[in-house]
């Protein structure tokens, strides 16, 4: 209803250089595109034409972004649309020309005047000419507009605040004639206004709220038969959704006071902390004003409409200031003169005693020391102070009024407007303020001051649906955290652990175990009851609420110091929140496993959101760490082994006791990859403790089981540095008391951010319905669910995985090894984020400039980036510090999943050289050719929904390349667009590190020939030194291809392949040549094929065999040559 009304509509609009009046233009212009024309009044400047202002304030703002990004021609779009109309509220007849006059009143449908000074302190007689009078100027254009159908009057809800609690959206009137009382304020005298103004305004705070009621009252009477109705906002704020979150340009009315006490300007203010502030987002009072000249405007009738929150969404002063300075605290102004610290004080007097001391005194001694010592500097410092605390007052006492008041007001149009408006309008021209979350709104308001008016590049805090759970309440009072810890958390029943050690130990299952193992050992007389004991003790979770609520509360405190901010998806935990497991079966959450935190993590956001918290199956590793053994086991862990084939007491015992929990309906935790990710990239699912799950739901001991893929994304990953250390082939360093104290320094480093994703739970029974098995009775088909299930979690963890601004900047670097300008390293850095979200994935880097995002994140790689002025490198200066190339590889592993299928498109297409790939073309036969056998051989790398094999799927991919503007095809063949050069680089390289270690595999199995003696464990050690050496002597281009992760696939896949086998040889498992590959001549060839794949192939650079022979020689001096 509200896009037809307007169809073919003109609009006539005033203010469009304010605020408001510019965010309402946008959302016309932007949601009712089929509107025919829009007139907008501008005043001529002195120095500046109407046009030049239109451009310059209208026409260039950035508010208008989110339409020139939809509007290819926005120019002409725009010129199409509007029309720039001089005139000037302060004159008569709005200053219009005869034919602005006439084009106007024979053509505009609508009028909304938002025009105003929004100045509380401005003198009456200019606050009367703008506010009064030049709202009766529009509406006698209004009056002499013929084809007038709706009239819209922006005022404020104040004009009523002479009035206490509950106000209705009515016209209350003045205790004197309005058309007198105006007549009488013209003939004072200019002289006398300032002097007389007190007594005239009388309960009103200032002339602006006085001449807008005055301004209502008048048009109200001299409306005549006009269709009009009043729009009344409170506090006007920034954005709330639109254009986007916390849009804002001009600095007024609450903007001023959050602002102030952000800078440190303001610490003390008069106000009563616990009242409610009424506050509206600008996009709900633009919402308001259009569905208002839709569904309000009504011949011959008047009516008024409050814009509000105070009495569907309520907040209290001292809630917006805990907001507020906890934003303020996280993300302090470079321009800040103090730390954020302001406070409310009701009386006045202790207010003026507080200032005195706090602010006046201080000041006053400074600027007396300065007078004395005679110093430019302390002396002009000193005028500094003394303006901060002119301004302190000024604005204390400009809001004090608002804040030492409470009205509620009433908001019933809009919700009965929302009754009639269709779902699509509703979320149009949404007007519904009671489900927004102000936590979030006001800090996405702090962060439009910081970034629109103060011009500083910061994050958008979090986005709709999402909580930010350490930009969180700050306590008003000691012990917040303590209150916090004991006020969350859900309270569910918890089984003891003597009793549930009582309901394994006397199971079916593990007796029937015990006696079968008690009677192959009967002639020892070993009892394994004992042993079923011990396993027992050390492995079941002891929970104890009381310590889980002072993990909690720990785990806040440390949260805080550690990241900027740990953002969560509200719906889906609410979601998991209202999830009945006693109807539809038990929950367990599979996280994506990067970190140790990542269990802490978990259990603290579900503790937050009042979930019960989760059993945690734990590596038992962590059994042996003194203390933190008991301490986790107390919130939630249970200690498992990585391995339990050969042991089928502990399988016992340890299927029993999950499926004892899934039957209690308790929440249980497990990391289906395994173990942590020190790649970077998605590991391959391990399917022991996922089978123990489903076997309970296949033995019909619970309704179903329901999987929840999680996803914790770091931008700096705590243990990261640690990685590249395993990934040379050190010992893995052992957890101890010892090592987690000495570690307690970290808890003041900055690591940055956290995003928390919840995928769409996976029903197992609704899953075995799409398949064709039966996996109630036959076992082998258990074993297809499992694996099929595993890999479609695993998918949905990829797909959950946000891509951090440190994996983008990596990437970026590892295309550039030398150096490159940071204006590239942004621009770059800004066409990766754009190119991932393009293939539907989510970025934790905002749209537009990406600046603020790559400097938090070079700051976060700094350990392996050295900064020269504008110019970044990788920090590698000697052998030992090759470590920070295998970290930086680790962050641009991330992006791996995405562009797997991409990259070896890439590199097939670039391995047939200059000449074919660049200029010539490739017959497609051939290309897929290529792509086959570089997929098949780093089959072991993929984990993806399509077949890497399948041609179909490749097809797809490269038409995908082509949408993209990385190729073409021409005829029936394929090249390297011109202006697809970067993106082809850019895939290359993701993959050519990879390539390089399977090359550098395949050269290693040449020694096979003469070694027959080499361990799985001797081959990948060899390799990797193998590997080493070539890159010091320059015959690799990649450190990262050294890495033993890239090995171990690399010997995986050509085992797979069947170049390659492992045979039991005088009781050891040793490696050998397949009988395929007995011939030194088909492994050269295999080399050569996998090394055309090669960076070096494209360079122009030919390995040197004899350098290689010696290398090798030098390991193995028996090697023939190669």
């Amino acid at each position: 209803m509200i896009d037809s009304f307007y169809e073919g509509k003109n609009v006539f609009l005033t203010g469009c250089t304010g605020f408001v009046g510019k965010v309402l233009l946008e959302k016309i212009l932007y949601s009712l595109p089929r509107i025919n024309k829009v007139y907008v009044l501008i005043r001529t400047k002195k120095g500046s034409s109407t046009e030049e202002r239109f451009k310059k304030e209208i026409f260039d703002s950035l508010c208008f972004d989110r339409l020139r990004a939809r509007e290819p021609n926005f120019d002409e779009f725009m010129k199409e649309k509007l029309v720039p109309i001089a005139g000037d509220m302060l004159k008569d007849g709005l200053d219009l020309s005869p034919e602005d006059f006439q084009e106007l009143t024979q053509n505009v449908n609508i009028i909304i005047n938002s025009a105003a000074s929004v100045d509380f302190n401005q003198r009456l007689d200019m606050a009367l000419q703008i506010n009064t009078f030049g709202s009766l100027r529009v509406l006698a254009l209004g009056k002499a507009c013929r084809n007038l159908i709706s009239y819209v009057q922006v005022s404020t809800a104040y004009v009523n605040c002479d009035k206490r609690g509950w106000v209705d959206e009515k016209f209350y009137p003045l205790q004197t004639n309005p058309r007198a009382l105006l007549a009488e304020l013209v003939a004072i005298p200019i002289e006398e206004i300032e002097r007389r103004t007190p007594g005239i305004i009388g309960s009103y705070p200032n002339t602006y709220t006085f001449t807008k009621n005055l301004a209502e009252q008048l048009i109200a009477l001299e409306r005549e038969n006009l269709p009009i109705c009043v729009v009344r906002p409170s506090i006007i704020g920034a954005s709330w959704k639109e254009p986007v979150p916390g849009w804002i340009d001009s600095v007024s009315a609450a903007a001023t006071f959050y602002l102030a006490g952000g800078l440190g300007l303001l610490r003390v203010t008069v106000g009563k902390k616990n009242y409610v502030g009424d506050q509206i987002p600008v996009d709900i009072v633009i919402n308001s004003i259009i569905a208002a000249s839709v569904f309000l405007c009504k011949p011959g009738q008047i009516y008024a409409m409050h814009a509000g929150s105070s009495a569907r969404n309520p907040i209290t002063w001292i809630s917006v200031t805990n907001i507020v300075q906890a934003y303020w605290r996280k993300n302090p102004s470079e321009k800040a003169f103090g730390i954020c610290n302001f406070r409310f004080v009701e009386n006045p007097k202790v207010y003026e005693m507080v200032r005195f001391f706090q602010r006046k005194l201080p000041i006053w001694a400074f600027t007396k020391y300065a007078q004395i010592t005679k110093s430019p500097g302390l002396l002009k410092q000193a005028g500094r102070f003394n303006k901060f605390l002119s301004r302190e007052k000024l604005i204390s006492d400009s809001f004090s009024y608002f804040t030492c008041n409470e009205w509620v007001f009433s908001t019933q149009h809009s919700v009965d407007m929302m009754k009639i408006m269709t779902e699509e309008e509703r979320q149009t021209f949404d007007l519904d303020i009671a489900k927004m979350d102000w936590r979030l709104y006001l800090s996405n308001f702090t962060y439009g001051l910081q970034r629109f008016i103060l011009k500083e590049y910061v994050d958008t805090p979090v986005s709709e649906h999402s909580r930010d759970l350490v930009l969180d309440y700050r306590g008003s009072k000691y012990f917040s955290d303590v209150n916090w810890s004991l006020s969350h958390g859900e309270i569910f029943k918890i089984t003891s652990f003597k009793e549930m050690k009582g309901l394994i130990l006397n199971s079916q299952r593990v007796q029937s175990v015990i006696k079968e193992l008690n009677a192959k050992d009967l002639k020892d007389k070993i009892d394994h009851s004992y042993r079923a004991k011990s396993i027992i003790n050390k492995m079941l979770c002891d929970m104890r609420m009381p310590m889980v609520r002072f993990f909690g509360w720990a785990l806040r405190k440390i949260w805080r110091r550690l990241y900027e901010k740990i953002v969560v998806d509200q719906n889906s935990l609410n979601m998991l929140k209202e999830y009945r497991s006693d109807s539809d079966g038990p929950l367990v959450l599979i996280p994506s496993h990067r970190s140790y935190l990542d269990f802490l993590i978990v259990s603290y956001v579900l503790f937050s959101y009042d979930i019960r918290v989760p059993y945690i199956a734990a590596a038992e590793e962590f059994k042996n760490i003194r203390i933190i053994n008991h301490l986790l086991k107390m919130t939630g862990a249970f200690f498992i082994r990585r391995k339990v084939q050969g042991d089928p007491l502990y399988a016992a015992i340890l299927t029993e006791y999950m499926h004892n929990l899934l039957k209690e309906q308790q929440i249980v935790e497990f990391f289906i990859e395994g173990t942590r990710s020190r790649t970077g990239k998605t590991l391959h699912p391990k399917f022991g403790l996922l089978s123990i799950c489903t076997e309970a739901f296949f033995d019909k001991k619970v309704p179903n089981v329901n999987f929840v893929p999680v996803t914790i994304n770091y931008e700096r990953v705590l243990e990261g540095e640690t990685f590249p250390f395993e990934l040379l082939g050190e010992e893995k360093v052992k957890e101890s008391l010892s090592r987690i104290m000495k570690s307690s320094k970290i808890i003041n480093t900055n690591l940055g951010k956290i995003f928390f994703e919840i995928g769409k739970p996976i029903s197992l029974k609704d899953y075995i319905k799409t398949v064709d098995l039966d996996p109630y009775n036959n076992k082998d088909h258990r074993d297809i669910i499992n694996r099929n299930l595993g890999y479609d979690i695993v998918y949905q963890i990829q797909d959950l995985i946000m891509v951090m601004p440190t994996s983008i900047v990596a990437s970026v670097m590892l295309m550039h090894r030398r150096k490159v300008l940071e204006d590239e390293l942004i621009a770059k850095s800004e066409w990766i984020r754009d190119e991932i979200k393009a293939r539907g994935y989510k970025v934790g880097m905002n749209d537009g400039s990406g600046q603020g995002a790559v400097r938090n994140a070079v700051h976060h790689l700094s350990q392996a980036l050295t900064h020269k002025k504008d110019l970044f490198e990788p920090s590698v200066m000697m052998k030992t510090d090759y470590k920070n190339i295998l970290l930086m590889s680790y962050y641009r592993n991330a992006l791996y999943h995405i562009f797997s299928m991409e990259s070896v498109c890439a590199c097939a297409l670039f391995s047939f050289g200059q000449k074919l790939a660049w200029e010539e073309g490739i017959n497609q036969t051939r290309v897929m050719e290529e792509i086959r056998f570089l997929s098949s051989i780093l089959a072991s790398e993929f984990i993806s929904r399509e077949n890497s094999t399948k041609e179909t799927a490749f097809l797809a991919t490269l038409e995908n390349m082509k949408k993209r503007g990385f190729i073409e095809e021409i005829g029936d063949k394929f090249r390297i667009k011109k202006t697809g050069e970067l993106g082809i680089t850019f895939l290359c390289s993701l993959l050519w590190p990879i390539i390089d270690s399977y090359w550098v595999t395949l050269m290693f199995t040449l020694a096979l020939y003469t070694r027959k003696n080499l361990t799985p464990e001797k081959v990948i050690q060899s390799i990797q030194w193998f590997a080493e050496n070539m890159y010091e002597e320059r015959m690799l281009g990649f450190y990262e291809a050294c890495s033993l992760e890239n090995m171990k696939n690399a010997v995986k896949s050509y085992e797979m392949m069947g170049v390659i086998q492992k045979t039991e040889r005088n009781g050891a498992t040793v490696i050998e040549l397949t009988e395929k590959y007995a011939d030194e001549a088909s492994v050269q060839e295999l080399v050569d094929h996998v090394g055309n794949f090669r960076k070096a192939t494209l360079t122009g650079i030919v390995t040197p065999k004899e350098e290689l022979r010696r290398l090798l020689i030098s390991e193995f001096p028996e090697m023939p040559k190669l």
